[in-house]
């Protein structure tokens, strides 16, 4: 009778570990105490640099279309008075290059 009781308990604790497990792997993290959601630190960080990137890749492209508007109107037939243009290296491009053995 009593190695009945074990087994169900042990049984029960599996069970609930593993529903508990299945009902929480999709979903946020919620602050007991404030109600609050509380966002996963690694997810937080990836957005946060992907957020960075998008801008300092915005800024570039503000930067190149200055350049070149300020190019078109000092254009006087020659290379005088010419800004060079800003340019973004994208990491990807470079793996796609390769190297030339």
């Amino acid at each position: 009778m009593e190695v009945l009781i074990i087994l169900a308990t042990g049984i029960m604790c599996l069970l609930s570990f593993y529903f508990g497990m299945k009902c929480s792997k999709n979903e946020e993290l919620i602050s007991q105490e404030t109600k609050e959601k509380v966002l996963h630190p690694i997810e937080t960080y990836k957005e946060e640099e992907e957020r960075k990137e998008v801008e300092k890749k915005n800024k570039i492209q503000r930067m190149q279309d200055a350049a070149v508007l300020d190019n078109i109107d000092n254009y006087n037939g020659s290379s005088l008075g010419q800004k060079p243009i800003p340019y973004f290296e994208d990491d990807e491009d470079e793996d796609e290059e390769g190297d030339d053995f």
